[in-house]
């Protein structure tokens, strides 16, 4: 991988999430969430991004990189990568730059963007981000400020500039159905628009307002137990045994005694995760001698 020694750029994050499947775009996936949102949405999923003690801790692109690296080989095995979000990640293009230099191109840097950012941000990830995941909360105007608090001139901008550089292929539009904000009329009114503009991928969902305090929201639930720790503790341990089979190493998974995984990883899958990646990667030299 490339190494790029600067360790002067830092970043806000209020949270890294290990282990999404087929969350973010393809494989598995890392989210790292930045603190700081120029969006004031009435329900906000995340609001610790602009709260000022929701800041969990502040990085460099390298230590991040030395944070995240343990998923290696699940990135590459499954055509994952890293999710960047927020909060605004567009307002940390220059510590996402600097990611890219230090783990390369071997894995896939997506991020999820309410694109309303100054267009030069959008300028210089336009050659780095492999998918952009785009929330435009509604195509109309009025709808948009009243849910958001911002206008949306700067979001439909940079999106015609994302389908001038030939970004089509790479980006999904999220359009969700907001309680009390839009209506299906309005949803089917800002798909059209969207589809006027050539997109291709639109994901429309709901959000569900809490009962008790609508400010909350959840997005999806999960579906066919996709999300359950413990699913995804198979497929992860499933990983691993197909890098050692292919790679001839001899691997055993240890026997999981838990009926219930919260994260989908422990302590002893990631001991065997470091130990299938050292010896996947001493395979790689042998390769390169011979």
């Amino acid at each position: 991988m490339i190494i790029n020694h600067s360790h002067h750029k830092t970043a806000p994050i209020i949270g890294i999430s290990r282990h999404r499947l087929l969350t973010d775009g393809e494989g598995v996936t890392t989210l790292v969430a930045f603190h700081g949102c120029p969006l004031r949405c009435k329900y906000c999923i995340n609001s610790q991004c602009n709260a000022v003690d929701g800041v969990k801790e502040t990085l460099t692109p390298k230590q991040l990189y030395e944070k995240v690296k343990i998923d290696d080989i699940y990135f590459l095995v499954t055509g994952g990568g890293i999710m960047f979000g927020g909060g605004e990640p567009l307002l940390h293009y220059d510590f996402i730059t600097e990611f890219r230099k230090i783990c390369g191109d071997r894995w896939k840097i997506y991020l999820e963007t309410s694109l309303n950012v100054n267009r030069y941000f959008v300028e210089q990830l336009v050659d780095i981000i492999d998918y952009w995941i785009i929330d435009i909360k509604d195509w109309n105007d009025e709808i948009y400020l009243r849910y958001t608090g911002c206008k949306s001139r700067q979001l439909k901008d940079n999106l015609e500039y994302l389908l001038s550089q030939g970004c089509v292929d790479k980006i999904m539009i999220r359009v969700p159905s907001i309680p009390n904000y839009n209506s299906e009329s309005d949803i089917s009114s800002s798909i059209a628009e969207l589809n006027k503009l050539g997109i291709k991928c639109i994901d429309q969902f709901n959000y569900t307002a809490d009962v008790n305090s609508l400010h909350k929201v959840n997005k999806r639930p999960p579906q066919n137990g996709i999300n359950s720790g413990k699913f995804k503790c198979e497929v992860l341990k499933s990983i691993r045994v197909h890098v050692a089979e292919y790679n001839d190493i001899h691997y055993k998974p240890h026997e999981c005694e838990h009926k219930v995984c919260v994260i989908g990883s422990c302590p002893m899958c990631d001991k065997e995760l470091a130990w299938v990646t050292k010896e996947y990667y001493k395979q790689q030299e042998l390769c390169l001698r011979n």
